[in-house]
């Protein structure tokens, strides 16, 4: 008897053991995997969707900034992380336009993205593009039409005129940027009347007015250095 308990204990000593050496929970390594395969590659384009106004009269250096993914992110191939994920920066620069100082600066940084896993991904990206928020669309319904001399073409048709695109904006753009006393020699125009920006710093500029960026406003950012993965 005494020897069929101590084989007994022994047995279980051994279970003890080989449980503990045995495997993860498969789910939780495949979760780990994909999320440390969500590395974002250089050259990547980002574009996203300020989540709340940031304006240079209000904000201050270090003061966060968040957007959302517009569209899903690819790296190496796969979806690394899934559109409408968190993206979060910082203020790097706000300065108001004064009677004194004509140049207004906003400078924004993004550097972590949250992937599906709600892990954090650092990376470095540089600021391509600034354009504004997308008018909000209300649906109507058209009366119906009153038939006419002509009822296959309609009064609002017959008005309707082709707007030529490009030369009358781009010539604005031209203007403004010419017409800017700005200490910046690197500035580009951007789709926003009154605003340049300077890419190398991610640094938005006007002398027209103080820089405020709304909500929704649409970012279009590039992955730059190689980053690593937050733990």
């Amino acid at each position: 008897m005494k020897c069929c308990l101590a084989w007994m204990i022994v047995g279980g000593f051994l279970y003890l053991g080989v449980a503990a050496q045995s495997p993860q929970n498969p789910n939780v390594v495949n979760a780990t995997e994909s999320a440390g395969a969500s590395v974002l590659e250089n050259g990547t384009l980002m574009y996203l969707e300020l989540s709340k106004t940031v304006d240079a009269r209000k904000a201050k250096a270090g003061d966060q900034v968040t957007a959302v993914l517009l569209t899903d992110v690819l790296s190496h191939g796969k979806i690394a992380v899934r559109r409408d994920s968190k993206v979060i920066g910082h203020v790097t620069v706000a300065q108001a336009r004064t009677k004194d100082n004509l140049e207004s600066r906003l400078g924004i940084v993004f550097d972590k993205v949250l992937n599906k896993h709600k892990q954090e991904i650092d990376f470095n990206a540089m600021l391509l593009a600034v354009r504004p928020a997308p008018p909000i669309q209300i649906e109507t319904i058209d009366p119906p039409h009153t038939p006419g001399p002509n009822p296959g073409i309609s009064q609002q048709s017959e008005l309707h005129y082709p707007m030529p695109t490009g030369g009358r904006l781009n010539v604005m753009r031209t203007r403004e940027l010419d017409d800017t006393n700005s200490k910046s020699t690197n500035l580009q125009p951007t789709d926003m009347e009154g605003y340049s920006l300077e890419p190398s710093s991610g640094v938005v500029v006007s002398i027209k007015r103080t820089v405020k960026l709304e909500g929704r406003v649409r970012l279009e950012l590039r992955v730059g250095s190689q980053q690593k993965q937050a733990n």
